[in-house]
């Protein structure tokens, strides 16, 4: 599933990160991001995208540029999800793709899809 910054559930779950906590220092978003580029565990390009954002200008960020009040209110709450694994990026084909992780369990598979999937 694709999430965009409206999306409704993970729309709602930013809201209350964003009430409940300050934004992130200029110096903690750093790190994270060189950490978090350098471990390969998020790409750069989809969490611009996702913060509205342009890639070079997260990379600036990464690099020692300045980062606007908007932008670290922007990247604390997807910090915090992605931290706390609610949240999480996956390698689709050549792409990635943002996933919200739910509690919910999975979702059963209904026959013509079982059958297509034994199709060899």
């Amino acid at each position: 599933m694709r999430l965009t910054w409206s999306s409704p559930s993970l729309d709602t779950t930013i809201r209350e990160i964003k009430r409940s906590e300050p934004p992130l220092a200029e110096e903690q978003i750093r790190q994270w991001l060189r950490r978090a580029h350098r471990e390969r565990k998020v790409p750069l390009t989809p969490l611009a995208e996702f913060i509205g954002t342009n890639r070079k200008t997260l990379h600036e960020v990464a690099n020692g540029g300045k980062i606007s009040q908007v932008m670290r209110g922007r990247l604390t709450p997807v910090i915090e999800l992605i931290e706390d694994g609610k949240m999480r990026f996956e390698r689709c084909g050549r792409g990635w793709h943002l996933v919200h992780v739910e509690k919910s369990p999975p979702r059963k598979r209904r026959r013509h899809e079982s059958r297509r999937a034994n199709v060899g």
